[in-house]
């Protein structure tokens, strides 16, 4: 997902080289954040809840209060962190 996707998110519209290496770091706290709950690296272009879910992310980081993310995402970070263990459960039974 790149930087143009999160500062729609983020309503800005401006061009200045602070504020877009603020968004990059939220960007990569966020990924982040959705790869561990997730205990894998989730491809943001096919999973559009996870895809979400960072938006989300970024816009907390993005906003210094990246802690209470978890606080307030926690139902849909446990779905999706039940999602990819059930799957690669599914992946280690068609193995066997």
């Amino acid at each position: 997902m790149d930087i143009d996707v999160i500062k729609r998110e983020l309503n800005i519209t401006w061009e200045d080289e602070i504020t877009d290496k603020e968004i990059q770091d939220a960007m990569t706290s966020a990924k982040a954040i959705i790869d561990d709950f997730a205990a894998e690296s989730v491809d943001l272009d096919t999973d559009l809840v996870a895809a979400q879910l960072y938006k989300d992310a970024a816009r907390y980081y993005f906003n210094k209060v990246g802690d209470e993310f978890e606080v307030r995402f926690q139902p849909q970070l446990i779905a999706l962190r039940t999602r990819y263990q059930v799957k690669r459960y599914e992946q280690q039974e068609d193995e066997v």
